[in-house]
């Protein structure tokens, strides 16, 4: 659940060319495809691309996703998408602590396949946030990535007491699946709760 729907990542729509960084060049492609924003960025040659590196919170749980995609399938051919987490210093110097792989991809372009996505919680000490995107070693094709997103997602200290009711529920969603067993007891259920016309006959 996520209890925010603004993205963190300051660049979705990719209008910024100084906000990347790779030792090849990168082209700004413009795009209409709802879940890569105004433009996608690609990189033609063998290299890795970075973001900049942007802020996030401490012991923050998140939802991270991105597209990326290769030009051409081919024995060599894949990008590997990471996301990159740091601890900065009071003079404001990052140091990387964590990488961690959020997918790759040997396939061309599919709204669907295309779209890697992974639940992180930052630690205490994280608190900045820069994606990776690597046309690997060997590689004939060109890749390319877009639609970077982060948001935050709920936790139980994100929910407020009495802030789920009946209205907030769709009917039926709740079935025995999603109830542990033994979870419901009487000390769960108010005197005179259920009555005949909450019982299905069976």
């Amino acid at each position: 659940v996520l209890s925010d729907t603004s993205n963190i990542y300051p660049d979705y729509d990719m209008l910024d060319p100084s906000f990347y960084s790779c030792s090849k060049p990168l082209i700004f492609v413009p795009t209409g495809d709802n879940k890569l924003g105004t433009k996608y960025v690609n990189l033609s040659e063998v290299a890795t691309m970075w973001t900049d590196w942007f802020t996030v919170e401490p012991l923050a749980d998140l939802l991270v996703a991105v597209s990326a995609w290769i030009s051409t399938v081919g024995a060599s051919n894949a990008v590997e998408i990471s996301a990159n987490l740091g601890s900065v210093s009071a003079a404001g110097v990052v140091t990387q602590t964590r990488s961690i792989l959020l997918g790759t991809n040997t396939s061309t372009y599919n709204q669907t396949t295309a779209r890697f996505s992974n639940d992180l919680k930052t630690s205490a000490t994280e608190r900045r946030m820069r994606f990776r995107i690597e046309n690997v070693a060997g590689s004939t094709a060109s890749v390319s990535a877009g639609g970077f997103r982060v948001q935050r997602k709920a936790n139980a200290s994100l929910i407020v007491d009495g802030s789920i009711t009946a209205n907030k529920i769709e009917a039926d969603t709740i079935t025995s699946a999603q109830i542990a067993a033994g979870a419901i007891n009487a000390s769960e259920i108010a005197a005179g709760a259920v009555v005949a016309s909450k019982v299905v006959i069976g």
